[in-house]
């Protein structure tokens, strides 16, 4: 699911959260490194390349923060909170379902 809310004034933050296998707390941080693997390459697919690594790069070039939450039921949330520059004052949210 995906969905964006303004949390405050000036903020807006999208979420991703999926129903996966999840990620342990403890390498959260871990997984937004180039090249980095929680799991060895004959378990899931995947390169590795960095796809959160890019995601941290640009969101912290246009002032935002990106973390790694829990998602209730399994899986993970991918939180990223950016600079609003089109801040009318009001809050909002829209999620979006994706097949």
């Amino acid at each position: 699911m995906i969905a964006w809310h303004t949390p405050e004034r000036g903020r807006i933050e999208i979420t991703v959260a999926d129903n996966g296998i999840g990620i342990p707390a403890e390498h959260r941080e871990r997984v937004f490194g180039l090249f980095q693997r929680l799991d060895g390459r004959d378990e899931y697919p995947g390169t590795g390349v960095g796809g959160l690594a890019f995601c941290k790069r640009i969101v912290e070039q246009h002032g935002g923060t990106i973390v790694l939450e829990e998602t209730p039921g399994g899986g993970c949330t991918v939180c990223a909170q950016l600079l609003d520059i089109n801040d009318t004052g009001e809050t909002a949210s829209a999620p979006m379902e994706i097949a």
